[in-house]
This record gives structure tokens, sequence and C-alpha cells, in this order.
């Protein structure tokens, strides 16, 4: 190849310009001419400059390799190590990447602008811990040591999205875009998305679209154009970007087969989408192209107009909850609802109940094609709950296309219409209904007229069984739970309702009985495997338990959720300390960001008397998940054994700040570690400003009596027997005992 008329350098500073503009195609093209084929480029300069291009240019995968290729040729070059901590990152989660954060700190420090990068990356990865605290400390370090780097800057926009703060995230985001810098623009239009202001988000990538070589604007203005069903200017995007593509490389050949199967079927070429479809390996796409082979060509779509609200962390049911509000134009705020009815999460009952106090007719109901078909052709969309181990999220069914097979579900994360597939939901939802929810105004109740809801009468009596323990009104509880069993004593929602009156009355072998026959209906829900081994454990059968998670946790592809738990069974052994650490590496290579997993990997380094690394580990799972007490405790408590209970003891006052007023757990937690620094006014003070708003909270009243008969508590002032009798004498035994 000829490079005499130019020197590596200057071909560089070309690749460069033409990098600028946006040209990232002829970009390659020039770097091509002068090095060879991508593929068989290995050099320093010709890695790194690579990995750039082909960022921009859309092709992630390629870039990776590059950046991978480049670390294994020059494992101390400063530039080489940040991106190749950066591709660890995305592949392997935030706990490996801050091992490599640690590891090379010292080698990416000398140049100020790689520094900023450094800094800024660490933050993006303590971000997925919720750390907002070293988050902010760090993007503002970056920031002074490099203030006008773009990648900086949009990367503090980012983790301004991260903490839900959209409107801030565009402002940051608006003048990089305007600068030409293409993550920025593309970051600018999903942010106008999340507004909802799809039209403006479509102007801006169009308009960059011709300007710019970028395959990653191509897909996501294609896909802004076909989820408005604007099929043509979509066709236009995707020819653009075949024009993009690397000559004669084989690459996104699956991403656009997919593409070329949604125009057939858009087109009703069904014979030609279902042809597409023919070598998929996705067990989803293969349904797919079975249901349009059965189907007769005639089936119907029904798709409603139901706005996206994106949810933030941890409030998915507020926001679902908000968006079938406003399909009915109905006045309904997001952050309204949240402060109603969520805490660490949503129980399916304040659904219910807050739209119940809205004076919404409601109906709760197990999912059926059926009745769901009946109620979308009447266009009332309605609540989906899909369970997962250890969690749970809400949606909303906004429509269906029978000749795919497919529900559209509008999720409160993801601004596009996603896609369920009908039987296969039905069939996998089994162990918990999957639970619907349809709401309507009342003047719209006519809507639900002579329409069957799959088990609604189990549905409203174990409503009022949970509306009632949670006012412990246990014989009104008991009452409804004879009821439900006099419909049908097996019933997965009759058997729900005695386990929650079990659990009310600490009743574990009774809670296990149901659980046990729940498992024989569905012996594969992790949920309930998971249920068992922890009523097995209160109930002290140790070995039982043991030995039935090792069964569930055999081969390689066992559930995280089940070997966490026989992580937690066998912590406790020293002799067995090897299988639980081994064990524990497997949840966290898989889930890097599970809470109890690093709870239980912190105290395996404090037995070993790894405290310092115990302690960042104890606090970041207190960032996690802020509202687990148990969390909170053992962050506090390690802090305190390393002489640093003045930084936790600010992150509790804090916490009281701004949870305090929706649960006394924060001012309990407060109140421990006030006692355990034997500042006893200040514990005192922390129950007496609880009582300004949890008053009628039991373990409030208790704390409070524990204060009072404290020796030497009676006489100090801001604790009277009176003060203490008149708190407690509103309430009856039965209401204040149950602690």
């Amino acid at each position: 190849m000829d490079i005499t008329r130019h020197t590596q350098e200057q071909v560089v500073s070309q690749i460069k310009a033409l990098h600028q503009k946006g040209l990232f195609r002829q970009a390659l093209s020039t770097a091509e001419k002068s090095w060879g084929p991508y593929s068989q480029w290995n050099k320093q300069h010709q890695l790194l400059v690579g990995g750039n291009l082909f960022v921009n240019l859309g092709l992630r995968r390629v870039a990776d390799a590059m950046r991978l290729h480049g670390w294994r040729k020059m494992r101390t070059h400063p530039e080489a190590i940040y991106y190749y901590v950066k591709v660890i990152y995305s592949r392997r989660g935030p706990l490996e990447a801050i091992k490599l954060l640690e590891r090379y700190n010292e080698l990416v420090c000398g140049d100020s602008s790689l520094h900023a990068k450094w800094l800024a990356l660490k933050a993006s990865v303590y971000s997925q811990y919720r750390d907002w605290k070293t988050v902010h400390s760090l993007i503002q370090q970056a920031q002074k040591l490099s203030p006008n780097h773009v990648a900086v800057q949009l990367e503090a926009a980012y983790l301004l999205e991260a903490e839900d703060r959209y409107e801030d995230a565009g402002a940051v985001t608006l003048p990089l875009a305007q600068q030409g810098y293409r993550p920025a623009i593309q970051f600018l239009a999903h942010l106008k998305v999340l507004e909802n202001d799809r039209e403006g988000a479509i102007e801006l990538l169009r308009q960059n679209m011709e300007s710019m070589e970028s395959l990653g604007i191509c897909f996501q203005l294609f896909r802004l154009y076909q989820q408005d069903d604007q099929m043509e200017q979509a066709r236009q995007c995707v020819d653009r970007a075949k024009q993009l593509l690397p000559e004669g490389k084989n690459v996104l050949s699956q991403e656009f087969t997919g593409i070329a199967f949604e125009l057939a079927y858009y087109n009703k070429e069904h014979k030609r989408a279902e042809e597409l479809l023919g070598n998929t390996k996705s067990p989803f796409f293969q349904s797919i192209r079975k249901n349009i082979a059965n189907s007769d060509g005639q089936g119907n779509i029904v798709l409603l107009d139901v706005p996206f609200v994106r949810q933030h962390h941890m409030t998915c049911a507020p926001a679902t909850l908000t968006s079938i509000a406003q399909y009915w134009q109905q006045d309904a705020d997001h952050l309204d609802i949240v402060e109603d009815i969520c805490y660490d999460g949503t129980p399916h009952q304040a659904e219910r109940e807050w739209a119940e106090n809205q004076q919404w007719v409601v109906r709760e109901f197990d999912l059926q094609a059926d009745i769901a078909c009946r109620l979308l052709d009447r266009e009332v969309p309605f609540t989906l709950s899909t369970v997962a181990p250890g969690s749970a999220h809400l949606q909303a069914i906004i429509g269906y296309d029978s000749t795919q097979g497919i529900y559209l579900v509008r999720d409160p994360y993801n601004p596009n219409v996603q896609e369920f597939l009908i039987n296969e939901l039905s069939l996998h939802g089994k162990p918990f209904g999957p639970r619907c929810m349809v709401m309507v105004p009342a003047d719209k109740g006519h809507l639900l007229d002579e329409l069957e809801f799959p088990a609604a009468e189990f549905y409203n009596l174990n409503f009022t069984l949970l509306k009632a323990l949670n006012v412990h009104k246990r014989d009104e509880a008991n009452q409804r739970l004879e009821q439900m069993k006099a419909l049908g004593s097996n019933h997965r929602l009759t058997l729900q309702g005695a386990r929650a009156l079990a659990r009310y009355d600490n009743d574990y072998i009774k809670e296990l009985a149901c659980v046990d026959i729940l498992l024989d209906a569905y012996p594969e829900d992790l949920n309930l495997q998971a249920e068992k081994s922890s009523l097995l454990g209160r109930l002290g059968r140790h070995q039982q338990q043991i030995e039935y998670l090792e069964e569930k946790t055999q081969g390689p592809d066992a559930h995280p959720y089940i070997v966490e738990s026989l992580a937690n069974c066998l912590r406790g052994d020293k002799r067995k300390a090897e299988s639980s650490a081994n064990l524990l590496s497997y949840v966290l290579r898989r889930q890097p960001t599970n809470a109890f997993a690093l709870w239980m990997l912190a105290g395996s380094l404090w037995d070993q008397e790894q405290r310092k690394k115990a302690f960042e580990l104890y606090r970041l799972c207190a960032c996690l998940e802020d509202k687990n007490e148990a969390y909170i405790e053992s962050y506090f408590k390690a802090a305190r054994y390393l002489k640093k209970q003045d930084q936790a003891l600010t992150d509790l006052q804090e916490r009281v700040s701004t949870l305090g007023t929706k649960s006394f757990n924060p001012y309990e937690s407060l109140y421990f570690a006030y006692r355990a620094l034997n500042l006893d006014q200040d514990a005192i003070d922390t129950l007496i400003e609880a009582k300004r708003f949890h008053e009628k909270d039991g373990t409030l009243i208790k704390r409070l009596v524990e204060i009072y008969l404290s020796n030497g508590m009676a006489g100090r002032r801001s604790c009277s027997i009176m003060k203490i009798y008149l708190y407690i004498s509103h309430y009856t035994i039965k209401q204040s005992i149950y602690w």
C-alpha cells in the first residue's frame, strides 16, 4: 500500500478532520486506504483511532474488539487502559470495573484530559450503585480538570438522567448537540422522547442523519418512524444505513433481517415476513413466525394511544397509573402518586386502593386472551403485573396483534411500545396470574358491563383481606379468607391469602404448608422455591433447607436468586466458607448490583479482617437499597468500627430528611445510631420528631416506651410519664402491641 505521500500523523489528522465533521464512513475509507482493511489493523494508533471511528459509526461490537485488542498489545498505555475499562464495564458490569479502576488509577492520571474522562467513567460506574455523593464529587473533579471537554460534559448529562433529572440533563446536552457532537445529538433525541416531544426528536435526528454518517442515528430514527407508522420514512433510514456499512463486511446482518421483517409485515407481505424469520435463533421470533404461518392473514391489530410516562427509581406503578389516567384525560401526576402510595416499590393493594379512592371503577383479574382482547376492542387499556425472581414490574397492555400473537405493552421505562407473546405470557405467568387491573372513570363504568373477569371474586376478597391486616383487623381478614376457601380452597389467591394471615400470626408451619401446595402446582417458580427455603430456615430446619437448595442449584445455569439463598445458608458455617464464596462469585458475575450478595460478601470480608473492603461494600449496599434498614445498620456498625461514624451519622440524618415523612424506619435507624454513640437526648429527640408524622406507628410507640423504661430516663423533661401515658392511651392494646 502506498503511504509515502503521507506520514502517519498526516493520515490521523485527515481522519480526525472527517471525524470532527461527523463523516465517520469517509473517515473509515480514508483509514483503510492508508492502513488496509480494518480487520488487519494491529498498530497502536490504528486500534485507538479505529475504536473511536466504529463507536461513532454505530458498530460497537467492532469497536469493542479493537479496544480489547489494543489493550492486549499495550497494557500500560493510558488511553488503551481507559478504553479497556470502558469495554469491561459495558460487558461485565460495575463491580469488575471498580476493581480495574483501582488497579489502573495511577497510570491514567498524567494527562488532564484523559484523567477527566477517567473520573467521569468512575462516576458512571458508581452511579450503578446509586452512590450519588461519590458520583457528584467525581464528576465535579472531572469538570474542574477539563471544563470544556464534551465527553465529560455529556457524562454529566447521563448521570443527571440516572438521577431522574431529565430537564437538567437536557439543559446540559443541548449545547453539546448544537456543536455537532454525535453522542449528544442521539442522547438529546432520547431525552425529547422521554418528555413526549417525539416530533422534536425526529426532526433533530432527521437533520443529522443527512449530514452525519452514523448507523446509530439511522437506527434510532428508524425506530421512531416505525413506532409512528411512518414506514416510508423508516425505509429511507434503512437505505441510508446500508450505504454506511463497511463494504464486503457481514455486520449487523441480524439487525437488518429484523428490520426487513418489520417492513414486510407492515406491507402485509406475510409470506415474505415469514421467510425472513426462517433462520432466526430467537425463541421470540420463532414463535412469531409460527403464529404468522398459522394465521389466515386477516388478524386484527389494536393499538390505543396511551401516553408514555417515564418512571423514576422504583416507581413503575405510579407511572403506569398516571399513564392510564392521562389516557382517560383525568388529572394525575406521577410524583404525587409516588408520595401517596410508593415506598421502596408499591404493593398491589396500594394500586387498587389509590384508584378506588379516586372514584375509579376497578376490576382485578387474571390475564386471558379473550378478556384482554374484548377490553382492548372497547378501547380500554389495563395494567399488567409481571413477576421476576425477587422483583415485580407494572406495565400497561395497550393493544394486540392477533396475526403475530402478541400484546402491545406500554412500559414506564422504555418509550417504545413493547411486544409480549400472548400464549407464552399466559403460560409462564400462571404462578402470579398474570395479575391485571382495569380502571376506568366512574362515567365510563359501562365499558366494563357484561364482561366476565377471571378470578375477580378472589381478587376482591384478597384485597379486602390485605386491607384488614394492614389495620390489624385480623378477625375480618379471617372472614374474608373463609369466603375465599368457600369459592376454592386450593385457588392460588386463596393460598396467598392464607399465607398472608399465617405471616401476620408468625405461623411459619402454616405458611410453609401453603407454599408447598403452591409448589405442587408451580414447581418451577423460583420465588416459591426461595420462600420455601426461607421458611425452612425460620423453622430451624437448616439441613433440610440446604439440601433443598442444593437440589435446586444443580447445573451450570442455576438462577442467581436461588444460588444466593444457598450462599446465605452456608455463610455462617466456617467449614463451608469456600463454597459460600464461590456461590457469591457466581451470583455477582451475573448480577453485579445484587445488594444482598454484596452484603453477604461484605460480611465474609469482614470476617477475614479485610475491614476497609467490607466497609466499602456495606456502603454501596446502603446506597443501592437505601430503604433497607438491615443494610443501613451494617453500614453504620462498620463505619463506627473504623472511626467513620461522623460520615455515617450524617448519611442517616440525611435519610430522615428525605424519607422520614413516608416511613418510621429511617427514624428508627437513626435512633439506634444515636443510642450506640450514647447520644441519648438526640435519640429521644429523634423519636419525638418522628411522632409528628407517624404517631400511629406501633414500632414507634414501642421505642417510646423503651426510652421511658430505660434507667434514668423518667426524670427527663423531654420524656415525662404524662407524655408517654397520654400518647399510648389513644390506642388499644390490640393496635399498639402488634410489634
